[in-house]
């Protein structure tokens, strides 16, 4: 339960980051992003979901950056 809200607000932080910030979070966060989500172990499970929960966190203000990426 207390994973959940940490995650939450942690994706709410990043997204209120990315709404002042816009392009450059995107540049200084995507290839961390790439790297984690490029893992295919199972034990990085974890480190996965992180990934696309900041992808997510970030989408909506920088929606113009991730389109070269939906290929």
């Amino acid at each position: 339960m207390e994973s959940q809200r940490l995650k939450k607000c942690s994706v709410a932080a990043l997204g209120m980051i990315s709404n002042v910030f816009g392009n450059e979070i995107f540049s200084a966060l995507m290839p961390f992003v790439e790297f984690k989500l490029s893992l295919l172990d199972d034990a990085s499970c974890k480190e996965r979901e992180g990934a696309s929960l900041a992808l997510g966190g970030i989408a909506e203000s920088c929606i113009n950056c991730l389109y070269p990426h939906f290929s």
